[in-house]
């Protein structure tokens, strides 16, 4: 009988081992899954005219952001899924924008959506006060 339970114990030790490993393996075959980062990017637009001046918008925008490392860098991302929005709402040269982005496996951002308020990011201090300076408040 004690030999039969210790057979027992045995399967069941062999049976979760390798259901764990088969578990660990399907992870790892889809790490794009796993591993998908999304996230907010607040920047100003980027499209090489005057500042105010209405984009062409194709398949991918630049902005400039803090977002990604903390420092000003240029950012390119793949906004094929909002440009209908983005030509709806007309992005000019210098706006302001918020874009909910996913890394792309392989690298690269890709566009989600335009959220109406970009949440879990502060607005750089010096974007305010260039957003201030280029469209001041008639509050008098």
């Amino acid at each position: 009988m004690r030999k039969l339970m210790t057979r027992a114990f045995a399967v069941r030790r062999l049976f979760l081992t390798i259901s764990s490993i088969g578990l660990f393996a399907l992870v790892l075959a889809h790490p794009s899954i796993v591993l998908s980062k999304d996230f907010p990017v607040l920047g100003t637009v980027e499209c090489g005219l005057a500042s105010g001046q209405q984009c062409l918008i194709g398949d991918a925008l630049t902005v400039w952001t803090l977002s990604l490392s903390g420092m000003r860098d240029q950012a390119t991302i793949d906004v094929a899924w909002v440009r209908a929005q983005l030509e709806e709402v007309g992005t000019k040269q210098d706006d302001l924008i918020c874009l909910h982005v996913e890394e792309v496996p392989g690298g690269g951002l890709r566009a989600l959506s335009i959220p109406e308020r970009c949440e879990d990011v502060d607005e750089p201090k010096e974007e305010k006060e260039k957003e201030e300076r280029d469209h001041p408040s008639n509050n008098l």
